[in-house]
């Protein structure tokens, strides 16, 4: 019953801080025709040309539209509560961004910082499961936009990618893994190692009672993700 009202709570106080936000569906047409359809949140108050801190998260799953809205319950709430403008694509084809449409990642990024000036110039990027690793793979093709990693959970796609992992000196890298989650445990172990080698200090958190979907970290629970990203 406890946890009945605690999520009820959430809720009301989720619909409040959202009221005055803005949810909709924004098709980009990218150079070569390919057009990807992305939902993208505002804060209470947004004003079209100003920079706000700007979050870019990819979805987990198949990485469709169902997905988008799916992962954006790890997001959304707290994004809110501290300005951040989110945005996540959906996947062009239903080819992920992980592989067949991870050249289409770039071009984008391009559009989006043109439509949604990002405060301090770089994104935030984030995903959750398969999500987080095309986060890892935006990440690794061009550390030059993003000022945070953060996957929940998620690790390089290859091995060979791996080992390029000082591509991302000066971004702020934080992976969460839920305890009962052996699906990504070696490979996030793995890659939490390779940074450690590297000297790149990192959060690497494994959450307690939780599986691949680490529930506890929407809503009010993204507080301590979302303090790790700034």
């Amino acid at each position: 019953m406890r946890r009945a009202l605690a999520y009820a709570v959430a809720a009301s106080v989720l619909l409040a801080a959202s009221a005055n936000a803005n949810d909709e569906y924004v098709d980009f047409t990218l150079p070569g025709g390919a057009v990807i359809t992305c939902e993208v949140l505002t804060p209470a108050g947004y004003e079209a040309g100003r920079a706000y801190p700007t979050l870019l998260a990819f979805p987990p799953g198949a990485q469709d539209l169902e997905m988008v809205d799916a992962g954006l319950a790890w997001w959304e709430y707290e994004a809110l509560r501290r300005g951040y403008v989110v945005i996540s694509p959906a996947a062009p084809r239903g080819v992920s961004f992980r592989s067949g449409s991870r050249d289409l990642i770039d071009p984008l990024v391009q559009m989006l910082v043109a439509k949604y000036p990002v405060a301090g110039g770089k994104l935030d990027l984030a995903g959750v499961s398969n999500g987080g690793v095309s986060a890892f793979a935006a990440a690794l093709d061009h550390p030059e936009r993003f000022r945070s990693l953060t996957v929940l959970a998620g690790a390089p796609p290859s091995a060979t990618e791996l080992a390029n992992i000082g591509r991302l000196d000066g971004i702020a890298v934080n992976m969460f893994i839920g305890e009962f989650d052996p699906g990504f445990r070696e490979s996030m172990e793995q890659t939490r190692d390779a940074f450690t080698a590297h000297g790149h200090a990192i959060h690497y958190e494994v959450v307690r009672n939780s599986g691949h979907s680490i529930f506890v970290l929407q809503g009010p629970g993204a507080a301590r993700v979302f303090d790790r990203m700034q």
